[in-house]
């Protein structure tokens, strides 16, 4: 984990929130970010090596579809989807994968409602910012609380 010593948030003394506890140890809320990074970074690696696995099966491929809004027609070039013929000639040995595909495939239908979501996104990007703003609690002196608990799906 890594801090932005320039960004005008970190402050000596008793103020704020501290990253090491009077052991020395880090702070409680210091190792609630840090684990919620760490979850977050295996779990990236995980569904790296799972695409990765997929890509040299020759089951991936791009998907070229593009998002209608009332406004506009997005294409995304970005996108990559299942190939079902390549999945249905795949051998047995080749199913290791197989949740990250049916997750993939079973997503395919609610594509119309990314468009959607883009738009509603679009729409409310000033409450969203609102929203943002309001879930960081300001202490009366500058300092910041963040409910990391929120995030932690261990928690809930």
């Amino acid at each position: 984990m890594c801090v932005d010593e320039d960004n005008g948030l970190l402050v000596e003394g008793d103020t704020g929130e501290r990253f090491f506890d009077e052991e020395r140890e880090v702070a409680a809320p210091t190792k609630q970010v840090l684990d919620f990074l760490l979850t977050i970074e295996s779990n990236r690696q995980v569904t790296n090596i799972a695409c990765a696995a997929l890509s040299q099966a020759g089951v991936i491929k791009p998907w070229g579809i593009a998002l209608k809004t009332d406004t506009e027609e997005r294409k995304l070039a970005v996108l990559h989807q299942i190939d079902e013929v390549a999945l249905n000639a795949l051998s047995a040995e080749s199913f290791v994968t197989l949740p990250i595909i049916y997750c993939q495939m079973l997503s395919m239908p609610h594509l119309a409602g990314l468009g959607k979501l883009a738009e509603a996104r679009a729409a409310h990007r000033g409450e969203a910012d609102r929203i943002l703003k309001s879930s960081f609690i300001d202490l009366n002196q500058g300092d910041i609380d963040v409910d990391w608990s929120q995030f932690n799906s261990d928690e809930k």
